[in-house]
């Protein structure tokens, strides 16, 4: 079913930097996104009917995220083409990377061997990082885990920007 070589990080530890290819035509690094709280997402395959609605959640949370200055990045194993083409049909207002060496899966604990018929891709999962990059919340799917809460995403990142403020 499923398994993975790595551990993900979990809350309170830094999380693991990395630079990938986005559908903007750019190299991005994550932890030069630090100036602002991130959620980073994974997705498992673009066009299943689980990503699109997975994936929906982040769409919803990206324009109230961003009017508080809240980065919202994706990333998929699928080459950067294939995203691309995910981001025009799908009208995806955020960011989203390919990890196609599946190296940056592996380092948040979400690359799997197997999955609904597809093989060495990543789970969905969520991971807030806060300003100082250090993981805030961390949510992997797997068989008995709800999706994550939206409304516990904005809660979390409403306590994080209040104590950094203050």
């Amino acid at each position: 079913m499923t398994s993975n070589d790595s551990n993900p990080p979990e809350v309170g530890e830094p999380a693991p930097d990395f630079a990938l290819l986005s559908t903007e035509g750019e190299t991005l690094q994550l932890l030069s996104l630090e100036d602002s709280p991130i959620v980073l997402f994974f997705l498992t395959d673009t066009f299943t009917f689980f990503s699109r609605g997975f994936s929906k959640i982040f769409e919803s949370l990206h324009e109230s995220l961003r009017m508080v200055e809240v980065t919202v990045v994706g990333v998929s194993t699928e080459p950067v083409e294939t995203l691309c083409t995910f981001v025009e049909h799908a009208k995806i207002p955020y960011i989203l990377l390919s990890d196609f060496d599946r190296q940056v899966s592996k380092a948040y604990g979400t690359l799997t061997e197997r999955i609904a018929g597809l093989t060495m891709v990543t789970r969905a999962g969520v991971f807030v990082i806060d300003k100082k990059g250090k993981i805030a919340y961390k949510w992997i799917h797997d068989e008995q885990s709800p999706a994550p809460d939206a409304d516990q995403i904005v809660d979390l990142i409403s306590t994080l920007q209040s104590q950094e403020g203050s």
